[in-house]
């Protein structure tokens, strides 16, 4: 932590890979591991660290968010929002947004690869009235978009 808070990124992501190799199945420092190789954009990293990772481990839902966000770095959107479709974080804190973020970036990222032209308000608001949050994943605590785009 303390190689973190002084912006050494590279002996912050070794340091965390060689404690997740010495206790691989404590879950909280692995899902603080994968924060941390995310902001470091290591994602290659993060991808060995899933594949060698408990079974038990990888399956809890806060690791799936990573995993989740591995395959929107990889473009694999439509991976990405079936995982979405399907999770359950039971830590997940009312208010929290990365999986709705996750979900309306899917979408817009779709929409663009269709070459269709859009303003980045319109995108929006057709991306949220096209394709609204599954219910496993909708934990926001303000009002609807449709009722305030700025949300």
């Amino acid at each position: 932590i303390l190689a973190l808070d002084q912006g050494r990124s590279g002996q912050t992501v070794e340091l965390y890979l060689n404690a997740c190799r010495m206790m691989p199945n404590l879950r909280q420092l692995t899902a603080e591991c994968c924060q941390v190789l995310i902001g470091a954009e290591c994602w290659d990293a993060l991808d060995g660290l899933l594949q060698h990772m408990p079974p038990d481990i990888r399956c809890h839902g806060r690791i799936q968010v990573y995993e989740i966000q591995l395959e929107f770095y990889r473009k694999n959107y439509y991976k990405a929002e079936q995982m979405l479709k399907n999770i359950v974080v039971p830590d997940l804190r009312e208010g929290e947004t990365t999986l709705n973020t996750i979900w309306f970036e899917i979408h817009k990222k779709k929409i663009a690869e269709t070459n269709e032209y859009l303003s980045d308000m319109d995108l929006e608001i057709r991306v949220r009235q096209e394709y609204p949050l599954p219910h496993n994943i909708d934990f926001r605590m303000a009002k609807d978009f449709q009722t305030n785009p700025y949300f």
